[in-house]
């Protein structure tokens, strides 16, 4: 057995199947309440989230649970006529600034459902005086069904692996049509009434208050479901769910510990006394950019130090670094495509020409079967060079995102002092660090599993209100209201993220 075959045999056995095929989902109903418990310790050991507040819940209960609920402080005899109600098909779509961000979304919107059913429960109960029949059961689903990409499992473990199936998880992949995967998307989308969960960003961005442009299939599918369910006003919402994650940090011990890591990594001596922590970082990003702008063959510019007092040049500092980002991100690119043996698409985004190379690399890494031993080592070896030019692509997916006007805006810029802890100004300062770490790692070859994780975060969630979606009758109409709701969620996400407190 080759070890092409090998390694796709570890997947099967890890839980992970192969990865260039859907992984069918296998509700297991017995592993809710599991999850429920074990949900808010493994936030707090294993995300090292040790606070989690939750806002804006009322809005998503009357969603999930149409009149039911909502009726229940109503007179008995309204009761029995609302508690068969059917509920509205939800899709909460969350902002994703964090790779923890999906396993705290489901254990949320879990609890929401599990609470609502409760109260559905008593509703009937009070109903029941009136009416006997009203003991039917609620109709309200008892988990949601998460949308997730299949390389998820590949670089989250075993484990992950094994419960994503267990709990209704579908998976998805990005910019390529697979129908085995697509029928079950539709199928939970226009018949199930379990609320869907899912990204509109797509994956991870990296940024508390600045959110990345949406893909249109979560607009495209709550159109589906309103089609599905024509003649039924108000049957599909759009709810949004910001994430906010702030940094505890007493004496700035874990921003001084991380600091010193990455100065070691790019040879840059730091002191944590009588050094400027802000202007180190945009030093350690200009020197990055140095070392890799050498690597892929770009003219680099001379190294001079960032912590110049000059208010005027301050200023200019985030223009002339995202500058250099885009020509790095490009060059990068380039080749990563040339070693794949593709060009790109005219007018791609570098997230699309990422997922492009992503895709190639899934295909080499796990190739078909050669039909000769001489064939099968060859095989090989393309497997072992796509691992080897992962990298460019790994890279980019974290750099495409950096925007160093997000640090500008908030005044973190050479010679300013640490914010202070458990701020927003300290967030953003802390993102950047951390994806600095993690620029790193990935230029190595690795992935964003290694991504350092902040003990001790303070984790917000909060609801948005609802967005109601129609169903249009003519097709001409479904690609341009498709295009405004995408818009209106993008607003939405905006809106709620904006939110600094």
């Amino acid at each position: 057995m080759n070890a092409t075959r090998l390694k796709q045999l570890r997947h099967l056995i890890g839980g992970t199947g192969d990865p260039l095929a859907a992984l069918p989902p296998r509700f297991s109903p017995l592993l809710q309440p599991v999850l429920r418990l074990v949900g808010p310790v493994y936030r707090r050991l294993g995300m090292g989230i040790r606070h989690l507040t939750v806002t804006g819940r009322e809005a998503a209960v009357q969603a999930v649970a149409g009149p039911a609920v909502t009726g229940t402080e109503a007179a008995a005899g309204s009761a029995v006529r609302q508690v068969h109600a059917p509920p509205v098909k939800v899709f909460f779509a969350f902002r994703h600034p964090s790779v923890d961000d999906p396993p705290i979304v489901y254990h949320v919107v879990q609890q929401l459902l599990h609470q609502t059913r409760r109260r559905g429960a008593s509703a009937r109960g009070r109903a029941a005086q009136h009416d006997p029949d009203s003991r039917r059961g609620s109709t309200v689903a008892k988990a949601p069904i998460v949308l997730y990409g299949r390389d998820v499992p590949v670089w989250a473990g075993p484990l992950a692996a094994w419960i994503l199936p267990r709990i209704g998880a579908i998976s998805v992949f990005h910019e390529q049509v697979k129908r085995d995967s697509l029928d079950e998307v539709y199928a939970a989308v226009r018949k199930s009434a379990q609320p869907i969960v899912l990204a509109p960003e797509a994956q991870v961005t990296y940024h508390n208050y600045r959110v990345a442009p949406t893909q249109r299939g979560t607009a495209h599918l709550a159109v589906e479901a309103a089609r599905a369910r024509a003649g039924t006003p108000g049957a599909v919402e759009v709810i949004p769910i910001g994430l906010e994650y702030r940094y505890p940090d007493r004496g700035n011990r874990q921003l001084h510990r991380l600091l010193r890591k990455v100065s070691a990594e790019l040879d840059l001596p730091y002191r944590k006394s009588g050094d400027d922590p802000v202007g180190h970082v945009w030093e350690l990003y200009a020197h990055l950019f140095y070392v890799l702008e050498t690597r892929y063959g770009v003219a680099p510019e001379p190294e001079a130090s960032t912590r110049a007092a000059d208010p005027a040049r301050n200023t200019e500092l985030a223009g002339r670094f995202n500058n250099r980002l885009h020509r790095l991100i490009h060059a990068i690119l380039a080749t990563g495509e040339r070693d794949a043996g593709i060009s790109a698409t005219p007018g791609s985004t570098p997230i699309s020409r990422v997922f492009q190379l992503r895709r190639i690399f899934w295909e080499r890494r796990f190739p078909p079967c050669g039909s000769s031993p001489f064939e099968k080592r060859l095989l090989d070896i393309a497997a072992m060079e796509a691992c080897v030019t992962a990298r460019h692509f790994q890279t980019v997916d974290l750099l495409a995102y950096l925007d160093f006007t997000y640090l500008a805006e908030a005044g973190l810029l050479p010679g300013t002092p640490i914010p202070p802890a458990g701020s927003a100004a300290l967030a953003r300062l802390v993102e950047y660090l951390v994806s600095l770490d993690d620029a790193l790692s990935r230029a190595q070859g690795h992935t964003i599993a290694r991504r350092h994780r902040w003990r001790g975060r303070r984790c917000a969630v909060r609801f948005g209100d609802a967005i109601p979606v129609a169903a249009p009758a003519e097709r001409s109409h479904r690609h341009t209201y498709i295009a405004e709701l995408q818009q209106r969620i993008q607003t939405a996400l905006i809106e709620i993220s904006a939110v600094e407190g």
